[in-house]
C-alpha cells in the first residue's frame, strides 16, 4: 500500500508543488486528509461530524493551503 500511495499519488502531487520539499510536503498532505476522513467518516468523531461541512471544507483548505503554497519570498 505504501509503495503504492508513494509511487501514485505522493508523487504526482509533488511533481505539482512548487517549493522546496515537494515530496515531503506531498506526503504531509496526503496524511492530513487520510486522518481527518479516519477521524471522521471511520471513527465517527462527533466533533467532526456535529461540524457542517462548508465550514470543515473551509478550515481543512487552510490547512492544506500552508501546507502546500511556499511562503512568500
Amino acid at each position: 500500500m505504501r509503495g503504492h500511495l508513494e509511487a501514485h499519488f505522493q508523487r504526482q502531487l509533488a511533481d505539482d508543488l512548487p517549493g522546496d520539499e515537494p515530496v515531503a510536503r506531498a506526503a504531509l498532505l496526503i496524511s492530513v486528509c487520510a486522518g481527518v476522513q479516519l477521524m471522521r467518516n471511520v471513527l465517527g468523531n462527533r466533533a467532526l461530524l456535529a461540524e457542517p461541512t462548508e465550514t470543515l471544507v473551509s478550515r481543512l483548505a487552510a490547512a492544506l493551503d500552508a501546507i502546500a503554497c511556499p511562503p512568500p519570498a
